[in-house]
């Protein structure tokens, strides 16, 4: 399998002792911080660049998350679509 780690890591580090999920943490910091440098100010520009970034890692790692349960590939592509549009505001993603 390929693709992103985040959602299944994500379940898996929950489980963990605080040490472990203080090194998650600070990765996921780093990859907010990342984001947030090249987020642009979308459909919510009252919002930081940083509540931005996390709004969207934590919308685009629910939806691999959903779409990686379901046996339906329509079903599946439908919940990444749905899930870049609300992300990008991007109507032509279709």
């Amino acid at each position: 399998a390929s693709g992103c780690v985040l959602p299944a890591l994500s379940a898996e580090v929950a489980r963990q002792d605080s040490r472990t999920r203080d090194v998650f943490e600070e990765h996921l910091h780093q990859i907010i911080a990342e984001v947030s440098d090249k987020i642009p100010l979308g459909p919510h520009p009252q919002m930081s660049a940083e509540d931005r970034a996390l709004a969207t890692i934590a919308l685009g790692a629910g939806a691999l998350l959903l779409s990686r349960a379901v046996n339906d590939q329509v079903l599946a592509d439908r919940i990444l679509m749905a899930a870049r549009r609300m992300a990008t505001s991007d109507e032509e993603s279709e």
